[in-house]
């Protein structure tokens, strides 16, 4: 099955005869949320009993994940997450988004209820800083013989 598009990207990894999902979305601010391909790859994991790592840039407040505020948008995530017995990663407030004017968690790492054990150290890196963008990482450790993940973010706003 193809779930990737040019707004999510999905892998299977077999590792320490441990196979997984990972995944990393783009959820359009003006679109509905989580969109159908998101919905479809946690469906299908589930249906398939993979675990699920998904990082996304949700371009939605929720104070669950960090927000200074909660929206419909990021309710509606919310909703979805619980829903679907989904566990969000996300610690702390460090902000994701950073413009000129105001900063906010706007991303989120979530994954299945059964494998958040496994995540570790979850946390927000700063990789760089330019005059007309802030570049970040989701970055955690998955305690499989140490597997370290960073999802890359790309913030163009300052």
């Amino acid at each position: 099955m193809q779930l990737s598009d040019g707004d999510l990207v999905a892998a299977s990894i077999e590792l320490d005869k441990i196979s997984f999902w990972v995944a990393s979305a783009d959820m359009a601010h003006d679109k509905d949320v989580p969109p159908e391909k998101v919905r479809t790859l946690v469906k299908e994991a589930a249906y398939r009993k993979k675990q699920l790592v998904v990082s996304c840039d949700a371009n939605a407040h929720n104070s669950m994940w960090g927000s200074t505020n909660t929206i419909a948008r990021g309710e509606s995530i919310l909703d979805f997450i619980l829903g679907n017995k989904l566990s969000v990663l996300n610690l702390g407030s460090e902000p994701t988004f950073i413009t000129k004017s105001r900063e906010e968690d706007l991303d989120i790492t979530r994954t299945s209820d059964m494998f958040a054990h496994k995540i570790k150290r979850w946390r927000v890196l700063r990789v760089a800083r330019f005059f007309w963008a802030e570049i970040s990482t989701l970055d955690f450790f998955m305690l499989l013989n140490s597997v370290h993940f960073s999802t890359l973010l790309f913030q163009a706003e300052l």
